[in-house]
């Protein structure tokens, strides 16, 4: 795992190396890449993670924080609008918002985790979502609402609709 160095002369030994968050994703981002975690097992993880994390944004969300959100927002809807070939842009902006969220939170495990789970989860997308306008929309309304609840300093609310989000 890269966590221990050999050194050799009088100072040598085995030095224990610092750890870092990359090291610690690693595996999460292999058991994700070749889908060692069924589909049920991650929409069960998002649903508590991404539940918790927005009503934690809502509690914690400055201006600046509601500044970059709207904006995220309107990219996606300035992608759904371009038709289907803006459909995996929608995608990426929603992972931008979700990892907002997650950093709005200033919890370093949320903002890590999430971070492995939506680079890799793309894998899970493009085998089980149907890609239809219907469904991006809704996936738009939904970050909308999510939105809105946080921006309402609404935790309840926010998580809420966070946790349905990740059901559809």
């Amino acid at each position: 795992k890269g966590l221990i160095e050999m050194r050799t002369g009088a100072l040598g030994g085995a030095i224990v190396k610092e750890i870092s968050i990359d090291q610690i994703s690693e595996s999460l981002t292999m058991l994700i890449r070749y889908k060692k975690v069924s589909l049920g097992m991650l929409a069960e993880f998002r649903e508590g993670v991404d539940g918790t994390v927005a009503s934690l944004a809502a509690e914690q969300v400055n201006a600046s924080d509601i500044e970059h959100l709207r904006k995220l927002l309107s990219e996606a809807q300035t992608h759904l609008e371009g038709g289907i070939s803006g459909w995996d842009a929608v995608t990426e902006t929603d992972i931008q918002f979700h990892l907002a969220l997650a950093k709005i939170t200033g919890n370093l495990l949320f903002m890590s985790v999430l971070k492995t789970v939506y680079e890799n989860i793309k894998t899970y997308y493009d085998s089980y979502l149907p890609k239809n306008e219907e469904i991006f929309q809704q996936n738009l309304k939904d970050l909308a609402d999510i939105f809105q609840a946080i921006e309402m300093r609404n935790p309840q609310k926010a998580g809420e609709l966070a946790r349905e989000h990740v059901c559809r």
